[in-house]
């Protein structure tokens, strides 16, 4: 949950960094949606296989709030270590 709200943190970062106003409240899916338009429009902010890992990555998050006891039992140690380890190289990359 932790590396998911950081994520979100970034995610929200970046869009105002690159002047894209998401609509309603900022969730994780919301910013990547917001940064797929802009990337359509040619204003590239993350790589389109980087976002295919923030919505792999969103899900998870997801699971882990809204249903902890299935996540941990479906989730393995080394399945949420390398996604922590995945959200900080975003973040390195991208801040």
């Amino acid at each position: 949950m932790i590396a998911g709200g950081a994520l979100e943190t970034v995610l929200r970062y970046l869009c105002e960094k690159h002047t894209i106003l998401p609509i309603g409240s900022g969730t994780i899916a919301k910013y990547q949606q917001e940064m797929a338009k802009a990337r359509g429009a040619g204003n590239e902010v993350i790589s389109n296989g980087d976002e295919k890992q923030v919505l792999a990555w969103s899900d998870l998050r997801n699971q882990a709030a809204h249903t902890p006891l299935d996540f941990m039992k479906n989730r393995t140690a080394p399945e949420v270590s390398l996604m922590i380890a995945g959200i900080r190289s975003f973040i390195a990359k991208y801040t």
